[in-house]
């Protein structure tokens, strides 16, 4: 249930109230669980024990603080993890299904083993067959990229490719970095 007009006339004078209507009035973006547990302490303070911090009420003032409920900055998710030095080039760069693909492998044990390989696993990039992220299961170490199809009927050439990125897996390490679609 939402707030009359005089209880909401009540609640904007509240402090937090005014601090989200400054930030608003600036344009700042607040994450939806700063703004909403600044109106949830506002309801409660100007009515103590009354019960009407409603998500509707919240919502209510939140609209009346200039707040575009339900349109709140989220932070980015960022991954860390590490490349071989010589597959970074690969997989850097800004493209949505690399970098999807990357925080996918990055220390998690997904993806399938990587044929004629032990300990590699590949993760296809953007769900293409043709163009695979090999990676080592188990640390998340990412090796590079090949840019065919990986099975049992690859030819020697493709196999001897499947090998040069697999033998990375010994070589030394760079950070890599996820940020949006950008791997850096």
């Amino acid at each position: 249930m939402g707030l009359t007009v005089k209880q909401l006339s009540k609640v904007q004078k509240h402090p937090n109230f005014c601090w989200l209507r400054e930030r608003a009035d600036r344009g700042e973006l607040l994450p939806a669980a700063t703004v909403e547990t600044k109106l949830r302490i506002a309801i409660d303070e100007t009515f103590p024990k009354d019960g009407r911090a409603t998500q509707e009420a919240i919502a209510q003032l939140a609209k009346s603080a200039g707040v575009d409920w339900g349109q709140f900055w989220k932070p980015e998710t960022v991954a860390t993890g590490t490349v071989a030095v010589s597959g970074a080039t690969e997989i850097r760069g800004t493209d949505r299904l690399m970098a999807q693909a990357v925080r996918m492998a990055i220390g998690a044990n997904v993806g399938r083993s990587a044929p004629g390989t032990s300990g590699i696993n590949h993760i296809h990039v953007g769900g293409n067959a043709h163009k695979n992220l090999l990676f080592v299961a188990e640390t998340g170490k990412l090796l590079g990229v090949v840019d065919f199809h990986m099975d049992g009927d690859m030819t020697g050439g493709q196999r001897n490719q499947v090998e040069k990125v697999g033998k990375r897996i010994s070589e030394a390490t760079s950070p890599v970095t996820v940020r949006g679609d950008t791997v850096s």
